[in-house]
């Protein structure tokens, strides 16, 4: 039987070796996550994305 509100951390990872993509902690429970990426990103690293390649949101037709 499978528990999705406790899912124990049982690797164990060095993540100082790997730098900022090398977060290796498991969330303890399955739950969708926020599908808004300002949500997520947050608002200055959102605007500064949007900013710097306009042309992406342009080609795939996002609104800011």
């Amino acid at each position: 039987p499978h528990n999705f509100e406790y899912i124990p951390q049982i690797t164990i990872e060095d993540d100082s070796i790997h730098g900022i993509y090398g977060d290796h902690i498991i969330r303890n429970t399955l739950k969708a996550l926020p599908d808004n990426s300002k949500e997520v990103l947050g608002d200055y690293t959102y605007d500064w994305i949007y900013n710097q390649y306009p042309w992406y949101f342009n080609i795939f037709g996002y609104n800011k």
